[in-house]
């Protein structure tokens, strides 16, 4: 069993690991006031984001094309699928939340893309973005650098501008000039 850290809340109180025995996957919830519990998961997790407050924790599947809630995680877990789609969810590299729980940002890796859903209209199958963010090169991992604020990691090389994601309103993206 190979075991992985998906991710930590803000305060690292919280954590959501990852076990993969050959092809099965394993999802399992700890804080420092709950012992591991297992969460019930069919999927392959790629990308996980912990949302602020009580909103619980978001987790793409890159096998099912699908970004899926997980509520109530250290007692009870509750388990919604949020956005499940091909054309939105195909190559997703990373997961990131606005500061007032309201926005995900889904970074698809084949896209160049950051892709802004509204989660107030999400439920319906064919839920759409309510915006695209142009990368300019394939997003890799987002590093929180503030409440609002990532760093968008694309694996580049030297030289490469660094970029920069507004989750605030408005969302945008900006860089930082890579070496000429």
């Amino acid at each position: 069993m190979v075991w992985s850290l998906l991710a930590a809340d803000s305060r690292a109180d919280q954590v959501l690991l990852a076990a993969q025995t050959g092809e099965i996957w394993q999802l399992w919830f700890a804080s420092s006031t709950v012992p591991p519990q297992n969460i019930p998961f069919s999927g392959r997790p790629a990308a996980t984001v912990f949302s602020p407050g009580a909103g619980g924790i978001f987790v793409s599947d890159a096998a099912g094309h699908r970004v899926v809630q997980i509520q109530n995680p250290g007692t009870i877990p509750v388990l919604t699928n949020v956005i499940s789609s091909e054309a939105y969810v195909n190559d997703l590299a990373a997961l990131a939340i606005s500061s007032d729980g309201k926005r995900l940002f889904v970074a698809d890796h084949s896209g160049s893309v950051i892709r802004v859903f509204d989660l107030s209209a999400i439920g319906a199958s064919d839920s759409a973005p309510t915006a695209e963010l142009p990368t300019g090169a394939a997003p890799v991992s987002f590093t929180a650098f503030s409440s609002d604020r990532y760093i968008v990691n694309t694996g580049g090389s030297a030289g490469q501008p660094i970029f920069f994601l507004n989750t605030g309103v408005p969302s945008n993206m900006s860089f930082v000039p890579g070496e000429r």
